[in-house]
């Protein structure tokens, strides 16, 4: 390889230390050019900073995925919600995955490989990045519970998504011997063919005198492997052992069997999540507009089950409703006890055909929309 060395592009000089007044050494040139002293610098779209602490690049990462963030903001009117949804994990969460498995920050509380704890700060960072994607896909109100979300869209958090890409990363490295200077080095915590701790494909520990490095990738992803079912360590392909893992974390999609009307799908996640102009929901989130969750028509505290069969209100589109739910469904709703039919109007029945749970969702958004209940947002 032929170097060009010139002024205007110096070669850099970087000193990777944890010390508070790291040291100094001479001057470095390059054929007679000076060598430029950095505190970071840029290697294969990582940002490396002296101390590895990799908020730099974190920061500039999220920076990019504000601004994807915002593109999105801007088309949630014209578009539907599958696309948004496509956008984001086309061109948005790629830029938070990218380099995630070095500059992940795990938890070292020992509660399983995927706790659902988020300490640090950098890491929830990352993680309000997808929270206000999810809330740009789905309509949801600031202060919508992240689990409601994320279990309705069938996103992981991205916390659990870094843990699984690492363990997918070890996964190939046994099962192709690749890359080289990685299969080397996990070979080196292998145990001894012949030890029972090996047939459980156990790696052997890795002994750390600080958090720092436990929480590196190497430790860090060891405890996890070690912590893994054997059947998923023994996965015949990459595919199984990512589907594996992906049952895990990943919850499942809730359908809107095929609606794509914005305003239609935006209402009934509102009443997905609990979060919605009803009073009731208000209240508990203390807005300062709400005193009280009471029905300003009955009196009744205002929920979900009070709007969708109860309200005085809507008597009359709600008998339309009721009548044309039961005639969809060749059986008398209204038979049903409360809390089965709220989860009939709002993710339709598990033992019917997606066409006809579409059109179940089709008259409940049609009631919300007639209401003008939610018109007052």
């Amino acid at each position: 390889m032929l170097f060009n060395p010139d002024i205007s592009k110096q070669a850099v000089e970087i000193i990777f230390s944890n010390k508070k007044v790291p040291s100094s050494p001479t001057p470095l040139t390059f054929n007679g050019i000076p060598v430029k002293k950095v505190s970071q610098t840029k290697h294969l779209g990582m940002v490396l900073d002296s101390k590895l602490s990799f908020e730099n690049h974190i920061n500039g990462k999220i920076a990019i995925a504000n601004k994807g963030l915002g593109v999105m903001k801007q088309l949630k009117k014209w578009v539907p919600r599958k696309t948004l949804e496509d956008l984001y994990k086309l061109y948005v969460r790629p830029h938070l995955d990218y380099g995630d498995i070095l500059y992940d920050i795990p938890e070292l509380q020992n509660q399983g490989i995927f706790s659902t704890n988020l300490t640090n700060n950098l890491m929830s960072k990352i993680e309000s990045i997808q929270y206000e994607a999810a809330k740009i896909v789905t309509g949801a109100w600031h202060g919508t519970s992240r689990e409601k979300l994320y279990n309705d869209l069938g996103w992981e958090n991205l916390h659990h998504r870094r843990t699984f890409r690492k363990l997918l990363l070890v996964f190939e490295v046994f099962k192709n011997s690749a890359p080289n200077y990685l299969s080397k080095t996990l070979k080196m915590y292998n145990y001894d063919l012949d030890s029972r701790l090996h047939n459980r494909g156990l790696l052997r520990p890795i002994f750390c005198q600080s958090k720092r490095f436990k929480r590196s990738f190497l430790p860090s992803t060891i405890a996890d492997w070690n912590r893994l079912d054997l059947d998923i360590k023994r996965s015949a392909s990459k595919s199984i052992f990512k589907n594996k893992i992906l049952n895990k974390i990943r919850p499942k999609k809730r359908s809107y069997f095929g609606i794509a009307h914005n305003d239609k799908t935006r209402c009934l996640s509102l009443l997905r999540y609990s979060l919605s102009p009803l009073r009731a929901h208000k209240f508990a989130k203390k807005f300062n507009d709400t005193t009280n969750p009471f029905c300003l028509v009955c009196g009744s505290t205002e929920t979900t089950e009070h709007f969708l069969l109860r309200c005085n209100a809507f008597t009359a589109i709600r008998t339309t409703l009721m009548q044309n739910v039961s005639s969809i469904l060749k059986y008398n709703l209204l038979d049903l006890p409360n809390k089965t039919k709220i989860d009939i109007l709002l993710y339709g029945d598990k033992s019917a055909k997606d066409d006809i749970n579409k059109a179940v969702l089709e008259q409940v958004s049609l009631f919300i929309l007639n209401s003008k209940r939610f018109h007052q947002e």
